[in-house]
């Protein structure tokens, strides 16, 4: 789904980031479709700030959303990903070891008390990794069953 921010009412502009505004206000995208994101918001259960190497809950989901994306060319390299975590989140024993090629670190680290721009230019991956997606996965998320031929064809 894809959010105009210029179409939604000022009264609705906080309820347009929710999944009852998407849901509102969201558009259908075509995999053909031409956009350029400006930003990219990851959830995150512990992040660093030095190396940008984050822990998810664990499916991947963001990672592989983030390859797609990258794929057709809706994000690139230079594209900030943002997390937004609690200060007791922020853990500087996350190194970019512990990060897969299907990994996606972050650029900016957002707590309640401050801002941090991650020291290390982040390794972001420019495709999904379809060994590390589970079949369940791929039905969940229409993006990706849609595009699991050409992307897998086109990364081979």
């Amino acid at each position: 789904m894809f959010v105009t921010m210029s179409d939604v009412p000022s009264r609705d502009l906080q309820l347009a980031g929710s999944d009852v505004g998407i849901a509102r206000f969201g558009q259908p995208l075509e995999l053909d479709a031409s956009v350029a994101v400006d930003l990219v918001v990851v959830g995150s259960v512990a992040v660093s700030p030095k190396h940008g190497a984050r822990l998810g809950k664990g499916d991947g989901r963001e990672d592989k959303l983030w390859g797609a994306m990258r794929w057709m060319g809706w994000v690139s390299a230079e594209t900030p990903v943002v997390t937004v975590v609690h200060e007791c989140q922020v853990d500087d024993s996350l190194s970019s070891s512990d990060m897969g090629p299907g990994d996606l670190a972050v650029d900016i680290v957002a707590t309640p008390e401050r801002v941090l721009m991650v020291e290390e230019v982040p390794h972001k991956p420019n495709k999904v990794v379809w060994s590390d997606l589970h079949p369940d996965q791929l039905g969940q998320a229409s993006i990706m069953a849609q595009q699991r031929g050409p992307v897998y064809r086109h990364a081979s």
